[in-house]
């Protein structure tokens, strides 16, 4: 293999990667926003008592905790992307100074 296939060929599975990421952060914020809550709402209203309302108390954090964490894919989704871009264009003109 060329180092010039090598080159595009690391680059695209950085894209890949960072598509992935992405994805999986999409996944987890529709769970966070339309998934989660009313599961956990099913749940609560089974419980009584003390323990019922720990669970409330603790599952309402559940959902911006998930929506932080998909932020924070998306957001390193992104520098993948451009970490990527910049060693592609990088290695492109190391290539054509040898």
């Amino acid at each position: 293999m060329s180092r010039r296939e090598k080159i595009e060929i690391d680059f695209a599975r950085s894209l890949e990667r960072a598509q992935e990421l992405e994805d999986m952060a999409a996944r987890l914020y529709e769970l966070a926003k339309n998934g989660i809550p009313g599961t956990l709402q099913m749940i609560a209203e089974g419980f009584g008592g003390e323990n019922g309302t720990r669970f409330r108390e603790k599952s309402a954090k559940m959902e911006p905790a998930l929506l932080t964490l998909a932020d924070r894919m998306m957001i390193a989704a992104r520098n993948i992307r451009f970490s990527a871009e910049v060693i592609y264009r990088a290695e492109k003109s190391a290539e054509m100074i040898f």
